[in-house]
């Protein structure tokens, strides 16, 4: 599973609670919560992961990510 800190694009890709537990930036304590929690519910944890392994598989594939890099270029040169 996941366990990211809830800075920039993050909660783009890990959605908290379904692919895995966002906590805020500098707070250790709720690092070590959510550490916790999985060690004491790993079936929640390896839920989370597969969860969290389909979104990757589903959602950013190369053919996805070659068309959305596409978009974006082609975006800068009508900006421009």
């Amino acid at each position: 599973p996941v366990i990211a800190a809830d800075v920039g694009p993050i909660s783009s890709v890990v959605s908290h609670g379904k692919t895995g537990i966002l906590v805020a930036p500098n707070d250790p304590e709720a690092l070590a919560a959510a550490i916790n929690r999985f060690l004491k519910d790993p079936a929640e944890g390896r839920e989370m992961g597969e969860a969290a392994r389909q979104l990757v598989e589903r959602e950013y594939t190369w053919r996805r990510q070659v068309a959305r890099t596409d978009l974006f270029f082609k975006g800068l040169v009508k900006t421009s």
